[in-house]
């Protein structure tokens, strides 16, 4: 198994050598690490350059000579790799030393494995752990990671998200798939690439601290975690445009995506055109109090406010906005 990691940087100067020495430091090697930087006005490339040139594995630096924004930048590092197994890397974290190694016994137990995920320590800019951990922080509860490993991933996945892409991997094999990273939805890179393999293979988990997760002022993605932390990349601050149109267009995306693919699909798209329907009524609710509570009501029996958001709440909040 041929294992790449897809690093993006960008101005990444203060933290960056510390990630680079923490892949250096695996007891699993990667067999390459492929660098896209976006533009750094900094030392970051020379801190690249000075790592590529000392590193045991392959180190291939591209430097953009234009602005392409993470989304495109991590696209291109994504399709620049050659191994079996992408993982993907932020530029200001930490990881433990056998988190290659342990992700690769997971991907050697069934080719049915598309993606792993693990959990991650939440830590100040000197690696101080300052709360809970990423899983907790973001909503993934025992509950959800039960579901998650019993074949129910791709039905939390449609309409939320609780996947960071610093703490993912996935078969190249799947590339074609999730990509290009779609625009105007909800999810960013991390929950798409998750939403689609689910989809298609299973995602299996690791409930251990593999990486260091950084928060510091200068990020723009990350988990919210006290005043003035950088934003939460999943769908709480994804909300790059309206919830629910964003859902919609990223239900649709993804059910086009899949009927083009050869894969095995009926089951998953009939799920997608039921969690559709729901995200329709709620984006189109009546005015009338009376035909609001007669609609919000119907979704509640059917069990869909429970199956694609937050139970009552959810249903409380559509009645009282």
């Amino acid at each position: 198994m041929k294992i790449s990691i897809a690093i993006c940087t960008y101005n990444g100067e203060k933290f960056l050598q510390e990630q680079l020495d923490s892949f250096a430091m695996q007891t699993r090697l990667p067999d390459e690490v492929i660098v896209c930087d976006d533009c750094s006005k900094d030392s970051t490339r020379e801190i690249l350059t000075a790592f590529a040139e000392s590193a045991e594995f392959p180190v291939k630096l591209y430097f953009n000579e234009q602005n392409l924004g993470y989304l495109r930048n991590f696209t291109k590092a994504i399709k620049l790799c050659t191994g079996d197994v992408i993982v993907l890397s932020d530029q200001d974290d930490v990881w433990r030393a056998d988190k290659l190694e342990l992700m690769e016994v997971e991907f050697a137990k069934s080719e049915k494995v598309g993606m792993v995920y693990a959990d991650a320590e939440i830590v100040d800019e000197l690696l101080r752990p300052i709360s809970s951990t990423m899983w907790q922080q973001s909503g993934f509860s025992n509950e959800k990671q039960e579901l998650f490993t019993h074949g129910k991933a791709f039905d939390l996945l449609l309409t939320d998200g609780y996947v960071y892409g610093s703490s993912m991997a996935f078969r190249a094999v799947y590339r074609d798939l999730i990509l290009p990273f779609p625009e105007n939805t909800l999810f960013i890179h991390d929950n798409w690439i998750a939403l689609m393999i689910s989809a298609v293979a299973q995602v299996a988990l690791i409930k251990e601290y593999l990486i260091k997760y950084r928060q510091h002022q200068s990020q723009s993605i990350g988990i919210r975690v006290e005043k003035n932390s950088k934003l939460n990349n999943l769908v709480k601050s994804g909300r790059r445009i309206n919830e629910y149109d964003g859902t919609i267009n990223q239900l649709e995306i993804a059910e086009e995506k899949l009927n083009e693919s050869n894969y095995s699909v009926e089951e998953v798209m009939s799920k997608i055109s039921l969690a559709k329907k729901h995200v329709l009524v709620r984006a189109n609710l009546p005015n009338s109090v009376v035909l609001r509570l007669f609609k919000v009501g119907r979704e509640l029996i059917a069990g869909n406010y429970h199956r694609y958001y937050n139970g009552f709440g959810s249903a409380i909040k559509d009645l009282l906005n």
